[in-house]
């Protein structure tokens, strides 16, 4: 049966386990002084900047890397980052509209036949109605485009008037100026009885 000596009282034993606590503590800050010197402690790597291998997070992934190379400046820092290479950037040059095609090609052919027979007739302006299937209205389509007068447009082919219908749009698409040009021939050269004649052959304009 052992014996308890009556002189180690609670107050010795406090010291003691103190005493133990104060060594280890000492001991330990004198480790890491040791370790730190050495550039083995993960304090002074983190302090110097020069942790080179990142935590791996869940799944082996690598923790996002910043601009800048730290995030201790928060979202700031990268936001003035990105915003300085978009105004640094060069915009791409707009896309190149297509060149013209199909009816804009004919109808660009037109507007230069209508420009090349612009001096026919001296500015001569002619009632085009008196042609048959041509009424008010696509008479101010003709003259819209410059077509004023009998001889400019016997100088047209049914092909070069076509387009400027079918840009008109609407109703004018129905139109056939096929015996258009031989009607203004025969009214230029003052053949009214002649044009009659042929008018009587027509059906809104159509042989």
């Amino acid at each position: 049966m052992s014996q308890t000596n009556p002189d180690y009282t609670f107050g010795i034993a406090s010291f003691e386990i103190i005493l133990l606590l104060l060594a280890s503590f000492l001991l330990g800050m004198l480790l890491c002084w040791l370790l730190r010197k050495m550039g083995l402690c993960c304090t002074a790597r983190m302090a110097n900047g020069r942790d080179s291998s990142p935590t791996t997070l869940e799944g082996g992934r690598r923790p996002r890397e910043f601009p800048g190379g730290s995030t201790g400046g928060g979202y700031t820092a990268d936001i003035n980052t990105l915003l300085r290479h978009r105004e640094g950037a060069v915009e791409p040059p707009p896309h190149q509209q297509p060149a013209a095609t199909g009816a804009s090609a004919e109808v660009a052919a037109t507007a230069a036949s209508v420009a090349s027979i612009a001096s026919i007739g001296g500015g001569h302006k002619d009632d085009l109605k008196k042609l048959e299937g041509i009424g008010p209205k696509i008479e101010q389509v003709l003259n819209a485009v410059g077509i004023q007068n009998f001889a400019q447009l016997a100088a047209m082919t049914p092909e070069q008037i076509k387009p400027i219908l079918d840009t008109a749009g609407g109703q004018f698409k129905m139109h056939d100026p096929k015996s258009w040009p031989y009607q203004a021939e025969l009214a230029a050269k003052g053949d009214w009885e002649r044009l009659r004649e042929y008018q009587n052959l027509l059906i809104s304009g159509k042989e």
